[in-house]
């Protein structure tokens, strides 16, 4: 069984096949999910 590696930089590597979207952190609406996620109680 062979895994395909993604490159997301500074040394880091995720599993092609766990990769859900790949988005820009500087439009509004992901924006918005930073910064809920940064104000939302730890579980």
């Amino acid at each position: 069984m062979q895994f395909q590696l993604i490159n997301i930089g500074f040394g880091n590597t995720v599993l092609a096949s766990e990769v859900v979207a790949v988005v820009s952190p500087d439009s509004a609406p992901i924006r918005r999910l930073i910064q809920e996620a940064r104000f939302a109680p730890a579980a």
